[in-house]
């Protein structure tokens, strides 16, 4: 999976970028994302513009994969919805 291709699940399932993710970096509200490092991945969560990372991945795919799960689980946790792919 890419970003591309998460970006499309998210769509897909109305899940509201730059509230709840970000694939790009706005630095525009408290939210999950994910990057590319020197050393691979990372999943962060943003906070007023400063990023705690969450997890080191070493693909893009690891990333998106972990960058859906959470996303999932605050979807399921704030708004009772199941994200599908």
């Amino acid at each position: 999976m890419n970003k591309r291709e998460l970006k499309e699940i998210f769509d897909r399932n109305n899940v509201p970028e730059n509230v709840m993710y970000e694939l790009e970096d706005t630095n525009i509200g408290d939210l999950l994302g994910i990057e590319q490092t020197i050393a691979g991945w990372r999943l962060y969560y943003s906070e007023r513009g400063h990023k705690d990372t969450l997890e080191h991945f070493e693909t893009e795919d690891e990333a998106c994969k972990a960058l859906l799960k959470e996303v999932s689980r605050q979807m399921k946790e704030q708004y009772d919805l199941d994200i599908i792919n």
